[in-house]
């Protein structure tokens, strides 16, 4: 991206050398990386508890994210909500990358409205 932008000469990563497009920012696999990227999902997960959404969502959103980026097998979900397994199961199927990059499977509304009609348990 930076030589897109004039900014660097080369392509390669500063971090891993390997091709660097814009897959590859949120994708480098240089372990240093890990610590920001935590960082940035605890702050999308204040971002999301200052927006009231649902437990549910917050934790599956940042727990999967985090998952995808550090490799990690994804783990079970702890909501008993249907809706949110299968939107998730979607989203799984779609790649994590499609939602950080703003294309979430289409069942997140649905899940959202649902959780938030059927539980007062708001943040």
């Amino acid at each position: 991206m930076m030589v897109r932008w004039k900014q660097r000469k080369s392509d390669a990563c500063p971090r891993c050398n390997e091709p660097e497009d814009a897959s590859h920012v949120w994708l480098c696999k240089n372990p240093e990386l890990i610590p920001f990227w935590k960082e940035s999902i605890e702050l999308l997960r204040s971002w999301l508890i200052a927006q009231q959404s649902h437990l549910s969502i917050t934790a599956t959103i940042c727990s999967r994210l985090l998952e995808w980026k550090t490799g990690i097998p994804y783990s079970p979900l702890n909501s008993s909500f249907l809706g949110l397994r299968a939107t998730d199961a979607l989203q799984d199927l779609v790649r994590w990358q499609a939602f950080l990059e703003g294309c979430p499977v289409l069942g997140w509304q649905e899940t959202i409205l649902q959780l938030d009609w059927q539980s007062p348990h708001r943040c």
